[in-house]
């Protein structure tokens, strides 16, 4: 299920995706319980043979079993079967109503009534025989001899004899609404015969959940008998009778034989609640137990009389009914009497002895104890505690009950397994203790139980609790639990090999393999690491002894990262005995291991990767080791992007299953966030879909299987589902890659939006049929690239069941992209491989340094970033300007910002894309109006900011593009008629930046596709970007750019700020943003500044949970508590003499996006290095070459500080936070020399000597510079906590943001 408050689509295939909701589903084992002798203490169990998939044709020799030994002749069975009585159930809802009608026109048709009841007969007729063939498949009938199916052998003929009825019964329903002209006769029958089938046919199969008795009361009560009463209409009018009225008669009348026909329902499953519980039909009467059912027919029988005498004397009901009522009294307790005796479950009875039967009954036998006698023999005698203890939740399922138990702490648990036995139980399930240890993360050592590792973990473990023996408890049988411990302890050896199904090669060229299998379907190459040095050395002993102590990272469902080290892993791996055993999956193990690397090589055919072009930081997770016992594996998923990969086992056997794109396996649900296209795969774990789920398909549903063994390389192509088991203990290397076949898929799946990430995964069940029919998906039918390839690697049984509709094909998926988003900036995918600023990176060096796939590369950027819209404002752009056009190289934006930036000849382009309308022409004057008062300044930071060329608004109107020039001044006549622009004023920068951050305050508009978009062209200035730098820059380099920086920051800092428009009164509509003090003296100019940080405050623990790892969880609980109430102390306001209050350091222009990517840096000439060396530091990229050092050469130095769109004005205190995280990478050596350059004042609270308002309320934190920092840091709008707990990984163990703080910000307070 997704979040409450998520819009989410999803997506299933077949009613077999259903199985695994049910906890009821058949095992593929049968087993038997095994009589123990008197010296042994427990239970042994034995497997028999494995169950195949259900058998549809069985003799009638089979299908009786042993009827005949209890002298029950083939006859009697076949009346059994019949079940004449219950075809009252028909007669009873016609009669009632034709009777209501007959009180109410005197009217009655007798052939009418005839062909209804011969109809409903065939409908019950129906429902009966398809019941038995439910129950066949299954097995709730298999020892059931008076079911129809066991009795004629066959479960093909019942089930056509079953339609037969139905279409039979339905046409005669037809005739009777034609002859009654009353359209609500055939509604109500429709929604009756509805209520059967969901009442017992899959997927529904609600009868199993227990809402059998609800439906029946509804399809037999207010459906039927209504409908049977509006039967007697008629379409004559002359007869002077048109449509009935709804009267209370037939009200009442209906809501009597609803609870009559219930009550029969009910009591039919008194003689079979070993069958419902041997297969997981909850049934009321399972939930609640004989005991309390004996009691609730008695006072259903005795309401029934009371509800009928009531009804009388209120005339609803003629006095008749009354007198006939009182008729059947000595049935009613008739039925009474024989429930109270024998409400006992029958297999319960037999078991007893002739002696026990001469002795009073025992007070109550449990249902669930009844249902495994007949698998465990279990002594009679022994009493069910399940209901004793746990009291009203014993309704609940078992699965339920662990599901709730989980959400649970140790601690919790501890207190909850004192209250009963069946809480000790529950409470103490090795899974359980599983989730609660991995919950935490972190470095893991197995302690030989999963409760002892979690107790340890925690410090909770003490010497009483070490060696007890746990209590052993009588009374108690799980069907859930049985089927999780057999899981846990299953042996895979014996596991068949597959049918052959897959194509193994042993060599095969790399024009083969593009032209068969690239993209096209899977292959199993058997010769491609004969040549590893891996295919000796990589075994358990020998990485074991050579690896021990390196920690490797764990795959597990848990929302942290969980590590071992290797041989830790082997001790847990051989004791363990878990469901969902843990196995190594570890992307990062070349730099854990680097060694391991020069132990194999990637393949011949798989060496173009076009991710290579990404910095190892920066290029997404691509190579994983995985090592696994028996048991584990990986459970269905498409690999991340719609990347191919290639898997190389070295040790063990692995199974594989495979389907093609879209096609999602049984027992799969896919689920697909509408916000933000976040892709979420609901799948069982890869043994249980093995052992539950697999048995039960049909062969045609069957995928693609192959059994891979030492050596063996296979190929998964772009958007295929698979799934692995590992048969025995495995070691295997595994990598993705982007190649030529893939990467417009790759693309595709970055781009925003939702609908084309659920079509690549789950095909068209993720379309509304709408949708199709927009866009003629039969035309596309006749291209079908995935029958194309799928026909070649499934049999032709396989294919018979695909989709001829969908398409696996770039041209046909990209018509589902979500063309009102802007593609560019709109929300990114949470499960993306790569961030939205990674990804326009990859592009643009693609696009540089492959220029011979160019097309290719421009086709995938069209999908993601929508370029050519970008490319022709660009050319339109150039040609009003009369810049020259701009070449092949400069057609790519540059960059990683939210924004289309070009490099064109000597110019730099900007279009504002980010964001809406309101925040583009906000961005852009405000940029104009900083330029402006800069160059009329004596600044020298003029000379380190690029020159304005010239500015604009691009519009698209009737399908062509315009110029509108534009200064930034007054409002430019595109935008005068544009509704999304509001409240500007009439001041000469109406939309500077006191108006931008008012405008911020308001509520975010929705981001989506428009038509106007503001441009900027500045001159180009030259050299690079300090990104592309940092690795080769020097240490003297370093230094100068810190010093570089403090000087150009203290320029920024210095310039005056615009006028605040007094005229422009602050009106917020949402009393959360407005200021928390009502102390006079407060300028509007910092009120609308406190009013922006109260905004982020009211967010900050909701943005913090959504950005979620590395920020630890159990510091974002405690922000509010550090964060100060009162927002305006942040800003160092001093207290004055006359009682109101003075900012100590005014609020400057922020430029608020210093970051690598927006510093250039020109080669020099080289110079000597600085001659003060007092402060050296340790790297400006995390290290920092000796050489460097002695040799005191520069070669690089810092010129420009470009992009300003994200000017504003505030505490100049946060132009430091992307300068020391970004750009020093948390080197305080550089933070010293960049404070030294700096020379401003950051607070001068400590220097008047006057009392700081920070001082009323926490005097010890505001007098830290450190303070005002972190308070920043986490009320920034951008992911600041993220880069710190990245950098200091060591952090995420830190108890309070003080610690955080010190650790971070601490050198600040020296300054």
């Amino acid at each position: 299920m997704a979040p409450l408050g998520a819009k989410t689509a999803v997506f299933a295939l077949s009613p077999l995706s259903c199985l695994r909701s049910f906890p009821f589903l058949p095992p593929p084992l049968f087993v038997r319980r095994v009589a123990a002798s008197p010296s042994q203490k427990g239970r042994r169990w034995t497997a028999a043979a494995r169950r195949s998939h259900p058998v549809c044709q069985v003799s009638s020799t089979e299908a009786v079993g042993d009827g005949d030994e209890d002298g029950v002749s083939r006859a009697t069975l076949l009346w059994r079967a019949a079940k004449l009585p219950i075809y009252s159930v028909a007669l009873v809802p016609l009669t009632v109503g034709t009777t209501a009608a007959y009180l109410q026109t005197g009217l009655f048709f007798i052939e009418r009534y005839l062909v209804i009841l011969s109809a409903s007969v065939l409908v019950i007729t129906w429902l009966n025989l398809s019941n038995d063939v439910y129950d066949f498949d299954t097995g709730a009938d298999r020892n059931k001899k008076e079911s129809v199916v066991n009795i004629i052998g066959s479960r093909g003929v019942t089930q056509f004899a079953a339609n037969a009825s139905l279409v039979l019964g339905f046409f005669g329903l037809l005739w009777a609404c034609s002859e009654t002209g009353d359209l609500r006769f055939i509604s109500l029958v429709t929604f009756a015969i509805l209520c059967g089938y969901v009442y017992q046919c899959p997927p529904f199969r609600l009868s199993y959940q227990g809402l059998g008795e609800p439906l029946c009361f509804a399809a037999f009560g207010p459906f039927a008998t209504t409908a049977f009463y509006f039967s007697t209409s008629t379409k004559n009018l002359s007869s002077g009778i048109g449509p009935l009225p709804l009267t209370g008669t037939i009200l009442v009348s209906s809501f009597l034989v609803g609870l009559t026909t219930t009550l029969i329902l009910f009591c039919s499953h008194f003689h079979q609640i070993d069958g419902d519980l041997a297969v997981g039909k909850m049934s009321p009467l399972v939930r609640i137990g004989t005991i309390t059912g004996s009691k609730f027919v008695k006072y259903g029988v005795i309401s029934l009389y009371i509800l009928s005498l009531a009804s009388s004397l209120c005339k609803i009901l003629p006095v008749t009914c009354l007198f006939l009522c009182a008729l059947t009294i000595p049935m009613g307790k008739l039925v009474i009497d024989f429930v109270e005796k024998n409400h006992e479950p029958p297999r319960h009875r037999e078991s007893k002895s002739s002696e026990e039967k001469t002795k009073p009954r025992d007070e109550s036998t449990n249902t669930f104890q009844a249902a495994f006698d007949s698998s465990m023999e279990v002594p009679a005698a022994t009493r069910d505690r399940r209901f004793d203890a746990l009291g009203n939740l014993s309704v609940l399922q078992d699965e339920i009950l662990c599901a709730i138990l989980d959400l649970l702490s140790p601690l919790d648990l501890a207190r909850l397994s004192c209250v009963s036995s069946v809480m000790y139980i529950l409470s103490n399930e090795e899974p359980l203790w599983m989730s609660q240890c991995l919950r935490d993360g972190g470095l893991l050592e197995y302690k030989g139980t999963w409760k002892k590792t979690t107790l340890y973990r925690q410090n909770l473990s003490t010497t009483n609790n070490v060696g007890q023996e746990p209590l052993r408890f009588d009374g108690f049988n799980s069907l859930f639990l049985y089927r999780r411990w057999y899981r846990c302890f299953t042996s895979l050896r014996a596991f068949s090999l597959d049918s052959g199904d897959m194509q193994r090669k042993k060599i095969i060229t790399l024009e083969e393999f593009h032209s068969e299998f690239d993209g096209k379907k899977p292959v199993l190459l058997t010769e491609l690491a004969n040549t590893w040095p891996s295919r000796t050395k990589w075994t358990m002993e020998q990485l074991s002894y050579n690896y021990g102590d390196v920690e490797f990272g764990i795959s597990q469902r848990s929302s942290k990262k969980v590590t071992m080290k290797f041989r830790d892993y082997v001790s847990y791996m051989e004791v363990q005995h878990d469901e969902d055993p843990l196995y190594i999956f570890d992307d990062k193990f070349g730099e854990a291991a680097p060694k391991l690397l020069d132990d194999y090589s990637v393949p011949y055919l798989f060496q173009e990767d076009y991710f290579d072009v990404l910095s190892p930081d920066k290029r997404p997770s691509f190579r994983w080791l995985i090592v696994g016992p028996e048991r584990s594996g990986a459970s269905w998923h498409v690999d991340p992007a719609l990347t191919s990969a290639w898997n190389t086992l070295l040790v063990g056997r692995k199974r594989w299953a495979l389907y093609p794109p879209g096609r999602v396996p049984a027992g799969v649900t896919v689920h697909v966030n509408e916000e933000d296209g976040d892709v979420n795969v609901d799948s069982p774990t890869s043994l249980q879909w093995w052992l539950d789920i697999y048995p039960q398909l049909a062969d045609h549903d069957k995928p693609l299987e192959c059994t891979q063994f030492p050596g063996e390389t296979i190929f998964v192509p772009s958007g295929w589902w698979h799934c692995v088991l590992n048969l025995e203990t495995t070691i295997a290397v595994t990598q993705n890659f982007v190649n030529k076949s893939n990467f417009e898929f790759v693309c595709l799946d970055m781009a925003p939006g939702h609908r084309h990430k659920g079509v690549c995964r789950a095909g068209l069940l993720a379309v509304e049929d709408s949708i199709l029919r927009d866009l003629k998906i039969d035309e596309f039918s006749k291209t079908n690239s995935l029958s194309d390839s799928a026909e070649h690697a499934l049999s032709e049984t396989h294919t018979k069941t695909m989709n001829r509709n969908f398409s696996y094909d770039i041209s046909f998926l990209s018509k589902f992209l979500d063309q009102s988003r802007d593609h560019y900036n709109s929300v990114w995918s949470p499960s993306n491989s790569i961030g939205q600023r990674e990804m326009r990176e990859w592009l643009h060096k693609l696009w540089i340094l492959k220029p011979a796939i160019r097309d290719l590369i421009w086709k995938g950027a069209q999908l993601t970033l929508d370029i050519s819209k970008w490319y022709a404002c660009l050319v339109e752009v150039c040609t009003y300007h009369n810049l020259p056009p701009p070449l092949d190289d400069e057609r790519f934006p540059v960059g990683t910002g939210s924004n289309p930036v070009y490099l064109v000849s000597n110019h730099v382009i900007k279009i504002y894309a980010e964001g809406c309308l309101n925040s583009s022409i906000h961005s852009l004057a405000t940029e104009l109006e900083f330029y402006h008062l800069l160059q009329s300044s004596n600044s020298s930071l003029k000379d380190h900011v690029p020159s304005v060329f010239a500015s604009g608004i691009l519009a698209e109107e009737s399908g062509s593009l315009q110029i509108f020039p534009w200064d930034g001044k007054g409002v430019p006549h595109v935008l005068g008629n544009c509704s999304l622009i509001r409240d500007y004023t009439d001041d000469p920068v109406p939309f500077g930046v006191w108006s931008k951050k008012k405008y911020e305050l308001t509520d975010p508009e929705t981001v989506s596709s428009r038509s106007i978009w503001p441009y900027i062209i500045t001159s180009r200035c030259k050299g690079d970007i300090f990104a592309n730098l940092r690795d080769t820059l020097s240490m003297d380099d370093a230094l100068h750019l810190a010093l570089f920086l403090g000087d150009q920051l203290r320029n920024l800092h210095r310039l005056p700020v615009p006028k605040f428009p007094n005229k422009n009164n602050l009106n917020f509509n949402n009393a959360s943003m407005q200021v928390t003090s009502q102390d006079n003296g407060i300028s509007p100019d910092l009120e609308l500044i406190i009013a922006t940080l109260n905004s982020r405050k009211r967010e900050a623990k909701k943005r913090l949970t959504s950005w979620g790892h590395p920020i630890p969880r159990h510091l974002i609980e405690k922000v509010d508590a550090y964060i100060p109430h009162d927002l305006m102390t942040l800003l160092d306001l001093m207290k004055d003499d006359d009682g109101s209050y003075s900012v100590t350091v005014s609020p400057t222009w922020v430029h608020s996006d210093i970051m690598d990517d927006n510093i250039i840096m020109e080669p020099c000439e080289h110079i000597p290095c600085y001659e003060d060396r007092s402060c050296v530091p340790s790297a400006i990229n995390g290290k920092i070459d000796s050489d460097d050092i002695e040799g005191g050469i520069r070669k690089w130095q810092p010129t420009h500080i470009i992009d300003f769109s994200n000017l504003t004005i505030g505490d100049p205190l946060c132009d430091l936070i992307p300068i020391y995280l970004d750009v020093f990478r948390g080197d305080v050596a550089l933070l010293k020399h960049f404070m030294r350059s700096y020379k401003l004042p950051i607070s001068k609270a400590s220097v008047r000597g006057k009392r700081s308002r920070g001082a009323l309320e926490n005097p010890g934190n505001f007098k830290r510079i450190s303070y005002r920092a972190m308070c920043y840091c986490i009320l920034h709008d951008e992911n600041v906590l993220g880069a710190i707990f990245s950098l200091w990984k060591e952090l995420r163990n830190a108890q309070s943001w003080e610690e955080v703080e010190e650790a971070v910000w601490g050198e600040l307070n020296n300054y």
